[in-house]
């Protein structure tokens, strides 16, 4: 996505725990607000048992 769209457009969201009702909130401010958390962000390790 960042290849194609550029950074400035791809932006990263941790659903980890959440309901679906606040992922599309977030979702939402992102669209919205034009800016959220970058990819790389989210520190995905744990879940791949590397940390």
């Amino acid at each position: 996505a960042i290849n194609h769209l550029g950074e400035g457009k791809v932006f990263e969201i941790d659903t980890t725990g959440k309901t679906v009702e606040e992922v599309v909130r977030e979702a939402e401010r992102v669209v919205l607000e034009r800016k959220g958390p970058r990819p790389g962000s989210v520190d995905w390790t744990h879940l791949a048992g590397l940390v």
